[in-house]
């Protein structure tokens, strides 16, 4: 006769690092997006921002394509909350967070479309293969 036991605690405690780490790694994949000069933007404008949260002293213009970063308070305010084990959550804490990710109008009438730097950021990520990937090497 054979015994055979699965050491359960040992796969979750695995899966749950594998999983906190998966999301971390996501994390990068959305500062990418941010970051990236690929986004479309109907018009000129100025900026004064680095892109590091410091000030330049005069402006300098930015067309299309660009990136998604004036000042760099939009990426800065990334957070990931771990809910639970299993459960992660990412937010972006500043005020004009939903206006960048899915577009408005200016008051002058100037259509700007939403940059969907989440949609493009999990598509940079691809968390179920990094997930097993993680998994079968702490388990292994």
């Amino acid at each position: 006769m054979a015994t055979i036991k699965l050491n359960t605690a040992a796969i979750e405690k695995a899966a749950q690092a594998a999983f906190r780490e998966t999301c971390l790694l996501m994390g990068t994949g959305f500062t990418q997006s941010i970051s990236d000069p690929k986004w479309d933007f109907p018009t000129t404008t100025k900026r004064y921002g680095d892109g590091s949260g410091g000030k330049r002293k005069t402006p300098h213009e930015v067309s299309s394509p660009r990136d998604i970063v004036d000042t760099g308070r939009l990426r800065a305010s990334q957070q990931l909350d771990f809910v639970s084990h299993t459960e992660a959550r990412y937010s972006w804490n500043v005020a004009y967070g939903l206006a960048i990710l899915y577009g408005y109008t200016t008051s002058k009438s100037t259509n700007i479309p939403g940059r969907d730097w989440v949609k493009d950021g999990l598509e940079r990520v691809n968390a179920q293969k990094v997930f097993a990937t993680l998994l079968k090497s702490k388990l292994l």
